[in-house]
């Protein structure tokens, strides 16, 4: 054993702030040098010299100290955010790791508990909502599609909910991540009538307006009647595909099956299957005296390519109008206003980017 030091005191038993002396460690150049217990949860125990324990200067394990930079640590940690995550409290400590509780920007009201390294580092950004793309700022006030954001109205399964205005008056709640994803576009009125086809009625002339008691619909005037009523898809659809020329005939629209019957034109085709005329051989209707004056004021020649009537007597020979007669009717008859085409190059001057015969007819020329 080694010498005890001078006026050697026993202060076995005896308690400094947390530590209490359990027995002499050692003595060392006179100085006595004891084993301790701390009071706190760790239970730990530390040889400490005895002059540090009597003045004070050493009064725990550590714990003092680690506890005062914890709550240091857990003071500057609360409302700290980290990418979509706020911290909220301090949970608890695991293999040296500080815990927190924090909550998501998404609204989930369940806690997400992680440790100090995973927020400062971006592995842990949200609740998982952001990975599954249900994430959402506040979007009040923000359109998508036909569709205005008013207010936010609540989080179900984890799901931000808000209520929408539709164009069409209606009031929806929808998933923002359907809003953002183009999933919901309108109130359904988007599948109905009005949003489909309103704008193409109207750029083809026809007058419309929401139904009063379905703003969800369009009405349009009957062709015959002009009464105001609703039409189907399916009379929509044909009287489009005429316009476009996908199909023989006008199909007009009519408000019943009275008005179809009862109006002139109902049925009629401006030109019939395989309908050829007689002085021309040609399918466009153009007046034979006219066609005449003008085959013979060119001599019967294609003033584009050169061929002659009187050198291939098999030639079929046009009479094109340079003003198509949908653009200008009042010189439809005008004589200058026609020229001697072959049927070939007839054919490719229709070609031209809308000069289409369907262009011709619907005025797009």
């Amino acid at each position: 054993m080694s010498k005890r030091a001078h006026n050697f005191v026993d202060i076995s038993g005896k308690k400094f702030g947390k530590l209490t002396v359990i027995k002499l460690a050692y003595v060392k150049n006179q100085t006595t040098y004891w084993e301790c217990k701390c009071d706190c949860d760790l239970n730990k125990t530390r040889i400490v010299q005895k002059y540090l324990l009597t003045s004070g200067k050493i009064y725990s394990c550590g714990c003092s100290k680690l506890k005062k930079i914890r709550q240091n640590s857990i003071d500057k940690m609360i409302g700290k955010k980290f990418n979509h995550l706020t911290v909220i409290e301090y949970s608890h400590s695991r293999r040296n790791k500080m815990y927190w509780k924090c909550m998501c920007d998404c609204g989930n009201p369940e806690f997400v508990v992680t440790y100090t390294g995973s927020l400062t580092t971006g592995n842990t950004k949200s609740c998982g909502c952001v990975r599954s793309g249900l994430y959402t700022d506040d979007i009040s006030g923000q359109k998508f599609n036909m569709l205005t954001v008013i207010e936010y109205v609540k989080t179900e399964n984890k799901r931000a909910i808000f209520k929408c205005l539709c164009d069409c008056g209606n009031y929806i709640n929808v998933m923002a991540k359907n809003l953002r994803n183009n999933n919901t576009k309108s109130c359904g009125c988007l599948n109905k009538t009005y949003a489909s086809f309103n704008d193409e009625l109207v750029k083809y002339g026809y007058e419309t307006r929401r139904d009063p008691n379905k703003k969800a619909y369009v009405q349009i005037k009957c062709h015959y009647c002009n009464r105001w009523f609703t039409p189907s898809n399916h009379q929509i659809h044909n009287r489009l595909k005429a316009i476009y020329g996908e199909t023989r005939g006008s199909s007009h629209i009519y408000c019943g099956t009275a008005c179809r019957e009862s109006c002139p034109t109902h049925g009629q085709i401006s030109y019939p299957k395989d309908y050829k005329n007689k002085d021309s051989g040609s399918s466009r209707e153009v007046q034979p005296q006219l066609r005449k004056m003008v085959l013979e004021r060119d001599n019967w020649e294609c003033q584009q390519c050169g061929k002659s009537k009187q050198t291939n007597k098999n030639l079929t020979l046009h009479c094109h109008h340079i003003d198509p007669v949908a653009n200008n009717p009042i010189e439809s008859a005008d004589i200058d206003n026609c020229i001697t085409l072959c049927k070939s190059c007839h054919k490719k001057a229709h070609q031209k980017d809308g000069c289409g015969y369907s262009d011709l007819r619907n005025d797009r020329c």
